[in-house]
């Protein structure tokens, strides 16, 4: 019972996160520049990482951080593997995935912060 709340807990922030980042990313203009790659995907990182904690705060940074894995797998697979997209010139531009597991990290570790200094 346990493992399929997991994975429907891991469904849901992923899901909630991806939501977040396509919004951002259309209200944005899905520009290639460093702002419009990054605030869209921090916005649906740190909003991921709450509600990941929200369901469990002990393993919401596990939880987290494996929504996070996933998101880069999967965008870094879609991009280079079924749009095969080459690295261009700017590694930070190219590789922006990378930054998924650190920026639900970073959310769901604020939220249980703000949940410990509250008691």
């Amino acid at each position: 019972m346990y493992s399929v709340l997991a994975f429907l807990r891991t469904i849901i922030a992923t899901g909630v996160a991806f939501v977040v980042w396509y919004i951002v990313a259309a209200a944005l203009g899905w520009s290639e520049s460093l702002t419009g790659v990054m605030v869209p995907l921090w916005s649906g990182g740190l909003v991921g990482g709450v509600v990941s904690s929200v369901f469990n705060p002990r393993q919401g940074i596990m939880l987290a951080f494996t929504c996070g894995i996933l998101l880069t797998i999967g965008f870094l697979y879609y991009r280079h593997g079924m749009l095969g997209l080459a690295a261009s010139g700017n590694t930070l531009i190219t590789l922006w995935p990378l930054w998924w597991p650190l920026a639900f990290y970073l959310g769901a570790y604020g939220y249980i912060a703000t949940l410990v200094r509250r008691k």
